[in-house]
Order: C-alpha cells, then structure tokens, then sequence
C-alpha cells in the first residue's frame, strides 16, 4: 500500500489562506466543524479509499488541522493498517504499548477518574522527527467525559501581530521530555525546534509549540525573557476562537496533524471507562 509523500501531495497544496481550504469530494458525507478547524466525515469507510483519496483525506486534515471520521470501528491491525497509508509507522519511546500490536499507544481512564494530559501539546515533540498524524479511536467511550480539544496553530501564527512574527522569524526553542513514562528510551539529542513551522505539503505557516514544562527555551534568549514570550504564545495559541472541542462517540476515529495543531483531553471525570488507541506517522525535520 502507497505511503504519502510531499512530492505526491504538490498538486493538491491548499491556500496559505488560514481559513480557504476546501472538503475535496470524498465518499460519504461532509461538515465543517468551525470557521477554521475540524471536519467531520460519515458515512465512508476507512479501508476502502483508493490511494487518491488517502492524499486527498491527508491534505484534507492537514488544512483542517483535525478530522473526525464518524461511525468506523477498527480493530488494532485494521487501525495500523490505516496508518500506514498515510505515513511509516513512529513507535515513540517510553510510553505504553498494546500488547499485541505494539505499534499502538492505549490510552486508558477508569471511571470516575480525569482523563490525563489536559494540557494543550503535541505529540512527541522531544523527537528530531516528530510524528506528523497521530490517529486516535475510540474503542470505549464514556456517555460523558474526557473530551479533547484541538488548537489551530496556522490561525495562532497569523493572528500574531507582524512585529511578532518578525520576532519569531527565525527563532528556534529547545524541547524537552518532561512526564515522559521512560526517558531513558531516548537515544537522540534533544532537538531544537523552529518557532515558525512552514508545513511541507500545504505550504502555509504554522506557530510550533508544545507544553510550556517541554518547550524549555528559545536559542539565544535569557530564560526570563524566553518564559515570558513562550507563555503569551501558548496562552495565544489556545484562545477559544483557535480551538475546536471534540466530544467523543463510539468508533470515531480522530486524525490531527501535530505540524498544525495542539491538542488537550478536557481533565473532567469520565462516566465510564475510556479507552481510546492511538498510532502516530513519521514526520520529518520540522522547517522554518
């Protein structure tokens, strides 16, 4: 099966225009979810698109940031065999893996417990390459609870104001590993990644952070200052009008693109338990 490439996806690089991507015709049904993030897909199933459509579905959540197929249960390798249609495989470190198909992160809340990490981040950014999809179903899914909430990071970038984006222009921060389960696991250098992040296949910018305990230090700039700049950025970056907030149903699968977004579990407590797979895609070295 076709994994993505950049040079497959020029023909179909959307607008730089935060807000001008189009839904491209796809099976099933469409909806935008809000003015600049998210759409919702139903009615289509996972494993029978061709491999036009799986460049059109990527491009499709890296211009939305986030989409929400509706109604597909997969079973573990059904979920690693989607994946591997839009990317190679990333097996992060130091996390928990599913017993039988290691490729997949489980992500599990007990009822009445909160959902863990309820911090806007994105995945795995201590990495040279971080992932680019991360691709989470919903195997068990509470009546209420444990909602996740996805930030737009091109409308965080162009919402800043010109002097600013000067500013960032060519700055670069270090990224850490903090509550990694095991960092011991990390066998490469701690990164350095850009500020501004021009994604490879819809060509628009993009504001790249992370969690303010792994976004450590901007290069070349005192810690107070740096702190400082990192926290209005972060605070910019999750603005209600940047963010898009999903409450989960049975078998939906959420696909966000970490070169464009953030992402937080809402820290409520669950009804029932939560169990939700996750697998994440290889991406490249993030450009400025």
């Amino acid at each position: 099966m076709a994994v993505l490439g950049v040079d497959e996806m020029k023909s179909l690089s959307a607008s730089r225009d935060a807000s001008a991507w189009e839904i491209p015709m796809l099976p099933g049904a469409a909806e935008r979810l809000s003015a600049e993030t998210g759409v919702r897909l139903s009615g289509m199933d996972l494993l029978d698109l061709d491999d036009t459509q799986y460049r059109q579905l990527a491009m499709l959540i890296s211009s939305a940031c986030v989409v929400v197929i509706s109604d597909n249960p997969l079973t573990p390798p059904q979920q690693v065999e989607f994946a591997r249609r839009l990317g190679d495989i990333l097996i992060v470190p130091g996390v928990k893996r599913h017993v039988e198909q290691p490729e997949l992160f489980v992500v599990e809340n007990p009822a009445g417990s909160s959902a863990g990490a309820d911090f806007f981040h994105s995945d795995a950014s201590f990495l040279p390459r971080p992932p680019s999809y991360s691709i989470l179903a919903g195997m068990e899914v509470p009546a209420f609870g444990g909602n996740t909430m996805f930030s737009n990071q091109y409308a965080a970038w162009a919402t800043l104001s010109p002097a600013l984006q000067d500013y960032l222009r060519d700055a670069t921060a270090r990224h850490g590993s903090a509550r990694l389960t095991d960092p011991s696991q990390l066998t490469e250098g701690v990164p350095h990644h850009p500020l501004r992040r021009v994604h490879p296949l819809t060509k628009r910018t993009a504001l790249y952070l992370t969690s303010l305990d792994r976004v450590q230090n901007i290069d070349g700039v005192p810690a107070q200052e740096s702190a400082a700049i990192l926290k209005f950025l972060y605070d910019h970056s999750c603005r209600p009008e940047n963010v898009y907030r999903h409450r989960w149903m049975q078998d939906d699968v959420v696909i966000w693109d970490n070169r464009c977004t953030m992402h937080s579990a809402v820290g409520d407590a669950v009804s029932s338990d939560r169990v939700l797979h996750r697998v994440v895609c290889a991406g490249e070295v993030p450009a400025h």
